[in-house]
């Protein structure tokens, strides 16, 4: 059976979501159509981002402008066969969002693009809908689902947007097939706090390619005490405390340095926090590197820190790639990481915010090569049991085969009598 999936999302490819490429891409190699409809333009570093992220093969749709001829036209084709869909959208909107103007502006503005997305879907014959974020892909698939009911749509939470908690999320998730999300303490955050759904909650986690991330931790030597830590520069990521520990570690190991690699706006304090601390030699900024680049820099380190404090941090890919390239792990506990690294065992965990036990992780894991090397082994061998792309992409197709199954079945029935079973 040929399965289509449209991946709705805000855009594609950014830098800070590689994770949506590698899935996709994976998808793809296992025999899934996937197109990509984004809701916002093209990134402006788009052909190269494209390009580093192996897009070159992928359906990518950008639909930047509230309203165009194109979208005038697809609007006009579905309020022909269904006059009063457009009101329907107005109240629903208005009736979940009221309270929150910002957000209500904004869901009005997605609605002409997702009449347009609609009609893309219903000419390539696309059966199953995924929207990827839950926010404002969710008011996309929500109007898909109720122009074209034989659609099945999924709806992914995890990460920023099961924080954001839009209001059209919990509308969205009612009409969905089922939600999708990357961990188990997601999963019980879903089901027991919000949006508590009644469609059924699945587990997926967001696989990487261990083929190719294992290939750099034969690839480059070890250079003793560097530490490296990636992520977006933002203040919730919590490099400002990696940067005071390394203060710590660099008194006790003079020889070590630190790599920072990430673009932010917080980049201008960490400068002037490191020339406060006198660092200036001993800290790299790297900033934004390809996939392959970057895996090469980071398969030179001793260690692998990240710091986060973000509620929107669910069992950050960074750490499973340094894992899988060999490198013992230290984090904080954001949700889902224990389900990853078991204090101790398969890494370190620190309190967040903790300089000094951050410090203390570091040296450790630098001065106890045993200690180290133990981490790491274990650390992969449970990376391999539970994040290994090849079998969270059979997961994700065994669901959407399924779902396949329904759309076909459901396309059978004349239009009406689907419409009464929705």
């Amino acid at each position: 059976m040929e399965i289509s999936v449209a991946y709705l999302l805000m855009q594609m490819p950014v830098p800070s979501e590689v994770f949506l490429s590698v899935e996709i891409n994976a998808l793809i190699r296992a025999g899934v159509d996937v197109k990509v409809f984004c809701l916002k333009g093209p990134h402006p570093n788009q052909k190269k981002l494209v390009t580093d992220q192996g897009l070159l093969q992928v359906a990518i749709y950008n639909f930047p402008y509230l309203f165009s001829g194109r979208a005038w036209q697809d609007m006009a084709y579905w309020l022909r066969r269904n006059p009063g869909m457009l009101w329907h959208m107005f109240a629903v909107i208005t009736y979940a969002c009221w309270r929150r103007p910002v957000v209500w502006i904004k869901s009005l503005i997605v609605l002409p693009k997702s009449f347009s997305i609609a009609r893309h879907i219903e000419r390539d014959q696309i059966g199953i809908v995924h929207a990827a974020w839950g926010h404002y892909p969710a008011v996309t698939a929500y109007l898909i689902k109720h122009l074209m009911p034989q659609v099945q749509f999924t709806l992914a939470l995890g990460a920023y947007d099961r924080v954001m908690r839009h209001p059209m999320t919990v509308v969205a998730a009612e009409h969905a097939a089922c939600i999708l999300t990357q961990s188990e303490a997601s999963a019980y955050l879903i089901k027991n706090e919000w949006p508590k759904p009644s469609k059924p909650v699945f587990v997926i986690a967001r696989g990487i390619d261990l083929e190719t991330v294992r290939s750099y931790s034969r690839a480059s030597e070890r250079m003793p005490g560097l530490i490296a830590t990636v992520g977006r520069l933002i203040e919730v990521k919590g490099h400002q405390y990696v940067v005071r520990a390394f203060a710590r570690v660099h008194r006790v190991i003079p020889h070590s340095r630190l790599m920072i690699f990430g673009e932010g706006i917080y980049r201008r304090k960490l400068e002037h926090l490191i020339s406060r601390l006198r660092l200036q030699d001993s800290i790299e900024f790297v900033g934004h590197l390809s996939h392959p680049e970057l895996f090469n820099r980071i398969s030179q380190s001793s260690v692998f820190v990240l710091a986060s404090e973000s509620k929107a941090d669910n069992i950050p890919n960074s750490l499973k790639e340094a894992i899988g390239i060999g490198i013992p792990v230290i984090t904080t506990r954001t949700t889902g990481t224990v389900e990853l690294v078991l204090d101790g065992v398969t890494g370190c965990i620190v309190p967040m915010g903790d300089v000094g036990a951050i410090a203390d992780a570091i040296i450790r894991v630098l001065d106890d090569q045993e200690f180290a090397s133990r981490l790491a082994r274990q650390a992969a061998k449970h990376l391999e049991g539970k994040f290994d792309i090849k079998k969270t992409t059979q997961q994700r197709k065994r669901l959407y085969c399924e779902l396949a199954s329904v759309a076909d079945q459901l396309a059978k029935f004349p239009r009406s009598s689907i419409v009464q079973i929705a």
